[in-house]
């Protein structure tokens, strides 16, 4: 071949190349090119875009962590094809897809939302945004051709429209957790609607909706289903065989529910499943031990139900389960050994049953394992040495057993991840070695929670010194004495909320400062202790505390002035059987969310404040020296008073005919005062009284029978002796039907109230 013919032949070949590349060039430009929206459609969104306002705190980056506001890309001069969170169709450009979740969205939609106009939408996601408490609107029917639509965590309200069920073609429906003052609910037959018409159904999610109605067996009819959560959504009945139809199951939660009945053992079909959550409802009866042959679940739920029997020795055959809870229900016999085969498990949660036996020595096999809970069973004997080779501890709960032994706290120290710990309600004595903790090669955990009420203590733990990460501390119930050593004000200042330190020998504090330390404490507790010297007020300094409990020591001096810090938000004080002098200040007042008040058994004097009791539930001030008349106050409409014991005082007058406003009123306990009134015939308008205690008074007069039928519907106790009344006692007028009526000498001082709760009987202490 010459010269002249190859050249010829290289240049038709590049010819030739250079063609079809600028056919391929052409074709793919043809392939991605997207006609631009439709005029209506662009303008229908960007209508939709200016009735909202971006407001970062809608969207919580908990539920979606790439939050951002999709709208602020949404400009007039671009094809909306091109905007963020938006799809369109490649051959007619119509609008397909439209994903707004995590927008930041505010505001509310209702039918004329111009969204409505975008009736080629196949996916729709509005998830994670706060549309105010708007209902669904039914005009939800406008998009036929609908396949996925999620309406999650978005703030709506109100009834959840039937029209929903018409879009027959959705594969993917989720409204789960629109939190508000106004609950999601939906009609009784909107499951059996939803299972008629959405045949197609892969995933349905519809968390926290009222649907008040059964579990329709047409359920069954959803055979594509993959994901079925009805998580608290106030369903009842039982749980219908049919769902064990359901073959493609891959996740499953019915909890927080009132399902009622056994489990049925067909339940076991659901072979694919991998989560099965069925906790907080009322299941009853054994677990079937069919569940073995779900080997590929990962989480199994079936806490706080009513579930009795044996833990089925099956359940060693899910080696893929990471976390089992079976706590609070009813569940005895032993831990069977076959639980050591879940090497996978991180959470073992069995507490709050009735198991018992020794805990299989298999159970060290568990090198996963983060969170071991054996808590308020009937295990006894003494403390597995294995359960020290679950290195990967965090939470161990052993309380409320019947362990007995003796044994040292230096073995915990071997579980370094160890935060939470609960040795509570034992019979254990727990060594604590200071010595050996002292040790400069002992690296001590950093606990979070730290129960080791009644471990028969007899000094505060060395180790405590270390420990700045405390959040919770309860040392109650043990041998403790002396004075509170000063490094503990030096121990997690910064995180520490809650320290018990109640029925123990405690005489007080080793120099403490004047403000308390911990920045963040909530509860205080140094009850029954002996405890001397003035009442501190660093209870006044801590601004965060809303529960104090120093009663049952010999505390002195007056009430803290300070109590009138008016950012406290105390709550509960209890500062009852001490020896504190002197007068209620009016500046309790200013404790606005104070509901627990006892200052019973001190030798305190004076009038009362006329302001007591704005948000008072429990009102306990007996065995003083207060003088004076009742507070008007506190009984005014807003009363949510359920006890009043102002016993064994001196106050004098007439009651307070606004006792009459307190609905809830359980405990009346005025004996051995100075009242002197007629017997209070209007207090039968109260519903819930029980205790009705008036002796040792100057009551007087004819107790007569009431111009109206004024019963004491749950009167259980009334004591009218050593007063002036006369005449016949009305009985038919004070006692519903079912009390049983008579005297009697009761030489009780009411003080045990819980006591009488328990029966129905009433007695009448009377002196006519």
């Amino acid at each position: 071949m010459g010269l002249s013919s190859l050249s010829l032949m290289l240049f038709s070949i590049y010819i030739l190349s250079t063609i079809v590349k600028f056919h391929l060039v052409v074709a793919n430009s043809l392939q991605s090119y997207t006609p631009p929206c439709s005029a209506d459609e662009h303008s229908a969104l960007l209508q939709f875009k200016q009735s909202f306002v971006i407001n970062t705190s809608a969207s919580s980056c908990y539920y979606d962590y790439g939050a951002y506001p999709k709208t602020l890309s949404w400009k007039s001069n671009r094809s909306c094809c091109s905007w963020d969170g938006i799809t369109c169709d490649e051959e007619t450009g119509h609008v397909i897809g439209l994903d707004l979740s995590g927008s930041c969205l505010y505001g509310s939609i209702n039918s004329s939302s111009s969204i409505f106009r975008l009736v080629h939408l196949e996916s729709l996601n509005l998830a994670n945004n706060d549309f105010n408490s708007s209902q669904i609107p039914p005009t939800i029917r406008n998009f036929p051709r609908l396949r996925y639509l999620n309406f999650s965590y978005s703030g709506f309200s109100g009834r959840v429209p039937s029209e929903i069920s018409h879009l027959s073609k959705l594969s993917s429906f989720s409204i789960e957790r629109n939190y508000n003052d106004n609950q999601m609910f939906s009609h009784e037959g909107f499951l059996r609607s939803l299972a008629q018409n959405l045949t197609g159904l892969e995933k349905l999610h519809l968390s926290d909706i009222d649907i008040s109605s059964s579990i329709p067996d047409t359920l069954a009819n959803l055979s594509h289903l993959t994901s079925l959560v009805l998580e608290n959504c106030s369903l009842s009945g039982k749980l219908p065989f049919s769902l064990s139809n359901l073959r493609h199951l891959f996740y499953l939660d019915l909890s927080l529910n009132n399902i009622s009945g056994q489990t049925p053992p067909s339940f076991g079909n659901l072979t694919r499943l991998t989560d099965l959550w069925l906790g907080s409802n009322q299941l009853s009866g054994h677990i079937p031990a069919s569940f073995g042959n779900l080997t590929r679940l990962t989480d199994l739920s079936l806490g706080s139900n009513q579930l009795s029997g044996p833990i089925p020795a099956s359940f060693g055959n899910l080696t893929r389960l990471t976390n089992i809870w079976l706590g609070s229900n009813q569940l005895s016999g032993p831990i069977p050994a076959s639980l050591g085969n879940l090497s996978r498990l991180t959470t073992l949660l069995l507490y709050s049953n009735q198991l018992s036996g020794p805990i299989p020595a298999s159970l060290e096999n568990l090198s996963r394992l983060t969170s071991l809970w054996l808590g308020s069973n009937n295990f006894n004997s003494s403390i597995p040495p294995s359960l020290f080779n679950l290195v990967n501890l965090r939470s161990l709960d052993l309380m409320d057993n019947n362990w007995n032994s003796t044994i040292e706290f230096h073995k915990f120290l071997k579980l370094q991840n160890l935060t939470d710990l609960w040795l509570s309600g034992n019979k254990l004595e727990v060594l604590m070695g200071s010595t050996s903790m002292n040790n400069t090669t002992t690296v001590v955990p950093k606990f979070e929670n730290l129960i080791l009420r009644g471990c028969n203590i007899s000094e505060f733990p060395d180790f405590l010194r270390s420990q700045d990460s405390l959040r919770q501390l309860d040392l109650s119930g043990n041998r403790l004495h002396g004075g509170v050593p000063k490094w503990m004000w030096n121990m997690s200042t910064q995180t520490l909320g809650e320290l018990v330190v109640s029925h123990n020998f405690l005489l007080g504090f080793d120099r403490p400062p004047s403000t308390i330390p911990w920045v963040n404490l909530e509860w205080l507790d140094l009850a029954s202790n002996s405890l001397v010297g003035e009442i501190s007020s660093l209870i006044c300094n801590a601004s965060t505390l809303n529960y104090v409990d120093l009663s049952d020591n010999r505390v002195s001096g007056v009430l803290p002035q300070c109590l009138r810090v008016s950012s406290n938000d105390l709550q509960y004080l209890n500062l009852g059987n001490n020896n504190s002098t002197g007068k209620v200040s009016p500046q309790i007042c200013n404790l606005t969310k104070l509901s627990y008040l006892d200052l019973s058994s001190n030798k305190l004097s004076g009038m009362l404040p006329q302001c007591l009791g704005p948000s008072l539930e429990y009102l306990n001030l007996a065995n003083n020296s207060f003088h004076g008349i009742l507070p008007q106050r506190f009984t005014t409409a807003g009363c949510d008073l359920s006890m009043i014991d102002v016993s064994h005082n001196k106050l004098q007058g007439q009651l307070p005919r606004s006792l009459a406003n307190c609905a809830s009123l359980e405990f009346l306990v005025l004996s051995n005062n100075q009242f002197d009134d007629v017997f209070p015939l209007w207090l039968g308008t109260l519903q819930k009284l029980k205790i009705l205690a008036m002796r040792h008074n100057r009551f007087y007069g004819v107790t007569g029978q009431p111009k109206k039928n004024l019963h004491f519907p749950e009167l259980r106790i009334l004591d009218l002796s050593y007063n002036s009344f006369r005449g016949k006692f009305p009985a038919e007028y004070i006692f519903s039907g079912y009390a049983i009526r008579g005297l009697s000498s009761v030489k009780s001082s009411y003080h045990s109230y819980d006591h009488y709760l328990q029966g129905k009987f009433v007695h009448t202490v009377c002196q006519l």
